[in-house]
């Protein structure tokens, strides 16, 4: 395909080339990162002894990720967990009939979900600002970016717990910082 000067003027950069594209923080993208003794050794065991539970937090503050890594630790074991990424989007028939049957003892769910939905709370996550520093330094640490950690504190702040709101926000400052130069 040949693009004419103009067209190639405003062909967006490759997303590998912006650490904030949603290729790099996207859920699963980066690794999950416990805090305040939320280690998954110890996520796993407490899911064992409720037989299922919900882990509940904001956008982009890890709960797919997390949900990830606590099913292939429960891919080992006999029992069948019901693994579900935003159970919120259930109808209210479905979210109450999920419950019932975990209380019957008819299923082992691990769900994400942005509010209660009636399962035990396996953990809740809030992102802090030194848990988005680290996820910061850790995606630049391998893509040059003119983006500061001044940038991204500023990006926190406004967007505060959502951290999916913040890595949008760093994406376009990314972009109009390299476009500019």
């Amino acid at each position: 395909m040949n693009l004419s000067p103009l067209a190639a003027a405003v062909e967006p950069a490759s997303r590998f080339a912006n650490p904030f594209a949603t290729c790099w923080t996207r859920p699963g993208a980066m690794p999950w990162i416990g805090e305040g003794g939320a280690s998954s050794d110890a996520l796993t065991t407490r899911l064992v002894t409720l037989g299922g539970g919900q882990i509940i937090g904001p956008h982009g503050v890890g709960k797919s990720t997390l949900l990830a890594a606590l099913a292939e630790r429960m891919a080992d074991r006999a029992e069948d967990w019901l693994v579900l990424d935003g159970a919120e989007q259930l109808s209210w028939f479905e979210r109450r009939r999920l419950t019932r049957r975990f209380r019957r003892g008819e299923v082992r769910p691990i769900v994400t979900t942005h509010r209660r939905l009636g399962l035990p709370v396996l953990v809740e996550l809030r992102p802090s600002r030194q848990l988005f520093e680290r996820l910061f330094e850790s995606l630049i640490a391998h893509h040059a970016t003119p983006v500061t950690l001044a940038d991204a504190a500023a990006c926190y702040d406004r967007y505060g717990p959502n951290l999916r709101e913040v890595w949008f926000a760093l994406y376009d400052r990314h972009h109009r910082l390299t476009a500019a130069s």
